[in-house]
């Protein structure tokens, strides 16, 4: 009987033990979930949603929970800037019970970070009615995880970055963090890893959070914009305001390719640029590019426009020293047909669209080519040939080379380049024509003059001079010998020449007038 009595003693304060552990328990449980949503709201200045939350005391305390969200409200819109599906975190009783709590690691799961820009006194500040502790984080990591800049006009496209593996260490209020992160860029599409401190998290106006760091991109892959192909990398940092960041780096593109029939070089370029968060828009401050034994400097704006069919992209381009043959390596699967010193500036213009670019893209600009050559020496002899008999000189030999000149205005726009003034030089001889080229299918349409010192009478000897020079007054214009009135037709690589003997006084009046 005493033995019964005993085991019932035994089994009613177990009952007790393990209820008032349950009881415990369901208040912990119950209080932890309330101060947990609390501690939360008054630190990152938000309404605070938390599903559930369970808490282990022992061994050590672990903390999981799920459907975690963080919104404020501005403009009377309620905009969710962080949510998590799930999460876990370890500590120890005594770092519980201090006055500022400390959580060792956090891991996340479903991690998505919201930020858009607040202009002073948007955000409705959320306020928390009893006194409440702060918290700091040891280490955070999340896989999977999404931070998404939004623009100010809705319209537009946002920034979006998918982060592999994400890893903040510090967390605390007014703080700075450190981070390091591993993710996927969507455009070209490539591998991010970044490093570097946020912070003190701007909870009023998360667009204004300041951070810096460095990146490393690699095998960002060219060939999904179609018209170009070769895989970049790029290094450099970045610094400023999350809703608007400096960026300085390089990039290396070894095998850069135009089309499919160019041959691929080695393009690299230094940049300075700004990225603006608030409307999507990349400011290109200056980049100095260069390829082959080629440079030249670019600034504009990639615009980012409502819709999907991309972005607007406005450049400036210069030049003071290229090389005709680098420009040719990169269009033409053949050598290139010409040598010489490029200079250009362009205004150039590409529209948004799927389409290929050539189609999409619009310039303006000036170019000239100092001491061309051209590499098949059947043209180039036919080329020499006109200059000495344009300066009358008859005993020349058809080796020697002359270099040529040319000086154009040009626009280009549905796939058509219009060049409203060429003009082309040899010695004894100019040209001054206009017309169009087309990309697609490399038609010529040109019209113009050709003005050569000597007369035609000049050009030739013997009896034959002599027949001539009854015909010198007809083609002799001011200061010209001859002036023969051009069409160029045909296709670049079957040009069709012809002299318009119909269109003569009208070609003299324009000798007269150069």
């Amino acid at each position: 009987m005493t033995r019964k009595r005993q085991f019932i003693r035994w089994a009613i304060a177990a009952a007790l033990i393990v209820g008032a552990v349950l009881l415990v328990n369901l208040y912990v449980n119950h209080e932890a979930q309330s101060l947990a949503r609390d501690m939360i709201a008054e630190h990152f200045h938000s309404d605070v949603q938390l599903d559930s939350l369970h808490v282990r005391l022992l061994p050590t305390v672990k903390l999981s929970g799920d459907g975690l969200t963080l919104a404020q409200t501005a403009e009377g819109a309620r905009i969710p800037f962080i949510q998590v599906q799930h999460f876990t975190a370890t500590t120890s009783l005594w770092n519980m019970l201090t006055r500022t709590r400390q959580l060792h690691h956090v891991r996340a799961q479903g991690l998505v970070i919201t930020i858009k820009r607040h202009g002073e006194g948007e955000l409705q500040q959320t306020s928390v009615h009893r006194k409440v502790p702060d918290f700091n984080i040891d280490e955070l990591i999340a896989d999977q995880a999404t931070l998404l800049i939004l623009p100010n006009d809705p319209a537009k496209h946002g920034l979006v970055f998918d982060m592999h593996h994400l890893v903040l260490t510090s967390i605390g209020k007014g703080d700075k963090m450190h981070y390091r992160a591993q993710m996927h860029n969507a455009l070209p599409p490539g591998e991010i890893e970044a490093e570097g401190d946020i912070g003190p998290w701007n909870y009023d106006n998360t667009g204004a959070t300041h951070v810096d760091g460095k990146y490393d991109f690699r095998k960002a892959d060219l060939g999904v914009f179609h018209d170009i192909s070769g895989t970049l990398s790029s290094q450099g940092t970045f610094s400023g305001a999350l809703s608007k960041l400096g960026v300085q780096g390089t990039t290396d593109t070894p095998d850069f390719k135009v089309g499919s029939g160019g041959h691929p070089a080695d393009l690299t370029t230094q940049f300075d640029a700004t990225v603006d968060g608030t409307n999507g828009n990349t400011y290109l401050n200056s980049v100095e590019a260069h390829i082959l034994r080629s440079s030249f400097s670019v600034t504009g704006l990639i615009y980012d426009v409502p819709g999907p069919q991309g972005h607007l992209i406005q450049l400036s381009v210069v030049s003071k020293d290229a090389q005709v043959e680098d420009m040719l390596n990169l269009a033409a699967k053949t050598a290139p047909a010409m040598t010489g010193q490029l200079k250009f500036e362009a205004q150039v213009k590409i529209v948004p669209g799927h389409n290929r670019i050539r189609d999409r893209i619009a310039a303006d600009g000036h170019a000239t080519i100092a001491n061309g050559y051209f590499a098949k020496s059947a043209v180039e002899e036919k080329i020499s040939e006109l200059s000495h008999r344009a300066e009358g000189e008859h005993n020349a030999s058809p080796d020697d080379r002359v270099p040529a000149r040319f000086n154009t205005t040009f626009h280009l726009a549905d796939g058509k380049l219009n060049l409203p003034s060429l003009d082309f030089n040899v010695p004894g001889a100019e040209a001054k024509l206009h017309g169009t080229y087309g990309l697609a299918d490399e038609s010529l349409d040109f019209t113009g003059v050709a003005m050569l010192h000597a007369t035609v009478s000049q050009m030739t000897t013997g009896f034959k001079s002599l027949l001539l020079k009854a015909a010198d007054p007809f083609f002799k214009s001011g200061s010209a010998g001859t002036v023969l009135p051009l069409t160029i037709t045909g296709t670049r690589s079957d040009p069709k020449f012809k002299v318009e003997m119909k269109r003569l006084k009208d070609a003299k009046k324009e000798a007269a007038a150069n």
